[in-house]
């Protein structure tokens, strides 16, 4: 059993970090200066066009994750990336539609486009495994919160 809640954190992590990214280069993010809470309300509209599609399991329960943490997360993620460098280089890749980037592995291709702005390697892997970390915490909360929906969902 814990294995199978590591390997829905690990799968679930980049989705996450799709999602999130792709919301801010979608509506303009943090490149544009929106306010967190703008930021969140187009992730908000972003997963209501998400829920809609047919995605795998892990993309569902990420797309569960409370607000709270989804505000936190775009916080720590300025805080960290205090250049933007990070929005700025999945900016590139804003003229992809939902599909393509949620296909394929698009977290290599953004480890590519900060390499070649300069970022180095240890720093991109430490951001994202940041990242990860609380998400990770997180996922092993989700479970138990996903079970109690199941059984009200049955009486």
């Amino acid at each position: 059993m814990n294995t199978k809640l590591t390997m829905t954190a690990r799968s679930a992590r980049r989705w996450f970090i799709v999602l999130m990214c792709w919301c801010a280069v979608v509506w303009g993010g943090m490149v544009q200066g929106q306010s967190v809470a703008e930021a969140v309300a187009a992730i908000d509209e972003c997963v209501q066009k998400l829920d809609k599609a047919q995605l795998p399991g892990p993309v569902a329960d990420v797309l569960k994750l409370d607000r709270v943490f989804v505000e936190k997360a775009l916080l720590e993620l300025n805080c960290r990336v205090s250049d933007l460098v990070f929005i700025r280089a999945l900016a590139q890749k804003s003229a992809k539609s939902c599909e393509a980037v949620l296909s394929g592995n698009p977290e290599r291709e953004w480890i590519e486009l900060l390499k070649k702005q300069g970022v180095k390697e240890e720093e991109i892997m430490q951001l994202l495994d940041d990242a990860y970390a609380d998400l990770a915490l997180k996922m092993l909360e989700f479970p138990k919160k996903k079970e109690n929906v199941k059984k009200t969902a049955k009486r």
